[in-house]
């Protein structure tokens, strides 16, 4: 989920989650929900990187967070974005 509701570039949506799947890695036989909040900014680095839903399991968010910290950064934010940051909340969950 994005911050900024009117964020219009699905492309690069789709390239932030793609490149954090990479680096995540389920290895947990429990259910467990994890939410992280991140800042994009302009040029792409990561900001503001913390839990923002905590799945009580210490070593599944640390692992959380660490796929973000590796996946970054991500790409330039679109010209067309005027924002100088944008917010996301990503969802980590075992099924």
């Amino acid at each position: 989920m994005l911050e900024n509701k009117n964020f219009r570039y699905s492309y690069y949506t789709s390239a932030i989650l793609k490149k954090i799947r990479r680096y995540w890695q389920d290895s947990n036989i429990n259910v467990l929900r994890t939410v992280v909040y991140f800042r994009i900014e302009k040029d792409g680095t990561v900001s503001k990187l913390k839990i923002s839903k905590s799945s009580k399991n210490d070593v599944f968010d640390k692992n959380a967070l660490r796929a973000i910290e590796l996946a970054s950064p991500f790409p330039p934010l679109p010209d067309g974005y005027t924002e100088n940051n944008l917010g996301v909340y990503f969802e980590f969950k075992t099924t």
